[in-house]
């Protein structure tokens, strides 16, 4: 199975409005969930459609996240 690759930044604010303003820039706000954390995130739309469509709705993402210690 082929890994992917998708980019996203850290979201450090929350709120109906931040989410509201991220959808109307063309980004997803989402959440991570790994080893016992979550984290929120932004991720393209377009980015995520694309790779979704070539990958496969079961696929290995690596997340390459900005802003991450």
């Amino acid at each position: 199975m082929e890994k992917a690759q998708l980019h996203a930044k850290l979201k450090l604010e929350s709120g109906k409005k931040i989410s509201k303003s991220i959808r109307e820039e063309g980004n997803i706000p989402s959440v991570m969930y790994a080893k016992g954390e979550a984290w929120s995130i932004v991720v393209n739309e377009k980015e995520f459609a694309d790779l979704i469509h070539k990958s496969g709705q079961r696929s290995i993402i690596d997340f390459i996240i900005e802003g991450d210690k």
